[in-house]
């Protein structure tokens, strides 16, 4: 991946090669752009937009997953556990919360991005 952004930002193929990998509605927006160096910026934005959305979805995700694991864990087991290892329980909780707002608000920059900056 990162390679391929090297590429896409550092010394760019033609707009067709990168036009195979969009989605087709993102496809009918770029051709809609009358010139190729503003296909290749609509097309940097997207691809980029698009991979930062995955990423941040899939952290989410798996956050929320571990938290409801710590969650569920047995309150007896937690309990006989040595007090460093439940501040450690409860601080993967808090931990986990907040990444899952930082994450949220950041899915909603994205979005804003997405409106502005077709």
């Amino acid at each position: 991946a990162v390679n391929y952004y090297r590429e896409l930002y550092g010394y760019p193929r033609s707009v067709g090669h990168y036009m195979m990998r969009l989605l087709p509605e993102d496809k009918q927006a770029v051709e809609s752009e009358p010139d190729e160096t503003r296909r290749l910026t609509m097309i940097q934005r997207r691809e980029t937009r698009r991979t930062f959305e995955e990423i941040f979805k899939k952290i989410k995700s798996y956050t929320h997953r571990l938290m409801e694991m710590v969650k569920t864990a047995d309150t007896a087991k937690v309990r006989s556990l040595p007090a460093n290892s439940q501040k450690s329980l409860n601080d993967a909780l808090v931990s986990s919360q907040i990444l899952i707002q930082e994450c949220a608000e950041t899915l909603q920059d994205i979005q804003f991005w997405k409106h502005r900056y077709p």
